[in-house]
């Protein structure tokens, strides 16, 4: 543990942004110390190769005091994560992003990412107008994803997530929050997880889907809850392709209110775009007041 420990208090400097790194063995980190996510601001987003090697990360319980995205990277850019699993991470943000693995991710690619055992909670509602094309309530975000929040032209290989989510504004999925120009592809919610999301807009892989993305063999078996806008793949579906996608019988897809879908809660392409759902199937209770299918 000292090495990792040793890296997040070199984080700040602009060296450590653009590096390699293999973790070697499992890491302990449940012992009583401070930890604080790398890529701590977008001028020393991580830019680099961190390859967990098949290697957990363990126990951390971290309360995020500041107002920037949260995770074990707050900002990535250009990176690839790959090969890890955070095992009983426990994180708590006041802030706009919180992802398992990246608060705020782009260009990222995250390759067998697992986080397994813990939870991600969000108690803020914040205004986020001049980034999302999501309007209604624009008031109440707080973006969530199990392994990133915010992606933007982000590439998420065999990921999965199992623990539990809880959005106290909206938009959140089990893999990412909002996806955008992003490609998921055989990447699970497993069964045992559960998203609950206070507004809108949750998804079983993502929470709201825009560009040119696409997600692609990608399976979800948790439970998941919202206000509206909440499907078992896709909350938020605007444009991109979902495609032989399984919802299962594990899973649960519940709303209070309308546009409650087995795969895609809202499909709304705005002018010139395309919403596609193709070859998926779904096994699981979907429930909600009106709009539902």
């Amino acid at each position: 543990a000292g090495d990792f420990i040793e890296l997040v208090s070199r984080s700040s400097d602009a060296a450590f942004a653009d590096k390699c790194y293999k973790q070697t063995e499992d890491i302990d980190l449940t012992e009583n110390w401070a930890f604080a996510p790398l890529g701590p601001s977008e001028d020393l987003s991580f830019k680099g190769t961190y390859d967990g090697n098949g290697h957990r990360l363990k126990g951390v319980n971290y309360v995020n005091a500041e107002d920037a995205p949260a995770g074990l990277f707050r900002y990535t850019d250009g990176a690839v994560i790959k090969n890890l699993k955070l095992e009983s991470f426990q994180i708590k943000s006041p802030a706009m992003f919180l992802g398992g693995f990246a608060g705020y991710a782009v260009n990222t690619t995250f390759e067998n990412c697992a986080f397994t055992g813990g939870s991600l909670r969000s108690d803020v509602k914040k205004t986020w107008n001049e980034y999302s094309n999501v309007t209604t309530d624009a008031n109440n975000f707080a973006v969530m994803g199990g392994i990133a929040a915010y992606a933007q032209g982000c590439i998420f290989d065999g990921c999965s997530f199992l623990g539990s989510m809880s959005c106290q504004g909206k938009v959140a999925g089990g893999i990412a929050g909002y996806a955008d120009d992003s490609d998921i592809t055989d990447s699970r919610l497993e069964k045992g997880s559960e998203v609950y999301v206070k507004y809108h807009c949750a998804g079983g892989i993502a929470g709201a889907l825009t560009g040119d993305s696409n997600i692609r063999d990608c399976s979800s078996e948790g439970y998941l809850s919202c206000f509206r806008w909440g499907g078992g793949i896709v909350g938020y579906h605007q444009s991109g392709t979902v495609e032989r996608c399984v919802v299962g019988a594990n899973a649960s897809v519940n709303g209070r209110e309308e546009n409650i879908g087995g795969v895609s809660g809202a499909l709304q392409p705005k002018d010139g775009e395309t919403a596609v759902i193709d070859r998926c199937t779904v096994y699981s209770d979907v429930m909600g007041k009106y709009n539902v299918g």
